[in-house]
């Protein structure tokens, strides 16, 4: 299981995690993104590794999560005065 993180590493995570899936996801689940259900974009990035997966003829599973970094990625954002990257409240990811 590829662990996830705070989202100004995560891209560089996932970009790991694909590669390690195209090498070694053929013929079973070896490798299994985390996917963080927190995270505004998390649906998107569900359907991006699901058809990533389906074009590369490769086995998908993946590990999710719900929200290891909410409070602490709320703060970043308003702290660097960016848009928050957190759905509104732990509850809403399930």
């Amino acid at each position: 299981m590829v662990d996830a993180e705070q989202t100004y590493v995560q891209k560089a995570i996932e970009s790991f995690s694909e590669q390690l899936q195209a090498r070694y996801n053929k013929d079973k689940v070896f490798i299994l993104p985390t996917l963080q259900n927190y995270l505004k974009r998390s649906v998107e990035r569900c359907d991006y590794e699901i058809e990533i997966a389906k074009r590369r003829n490769l086995v998908f599973g993946a590990k999710l999560v719900r929200g290891a970094y909410i409070v602490e990625e709320t703060k970043l954002a308003k702290q660097k005065g960016y848009e928050n990257p957190v759905v509104g409240k732990f509850d809403d990811t399930t």
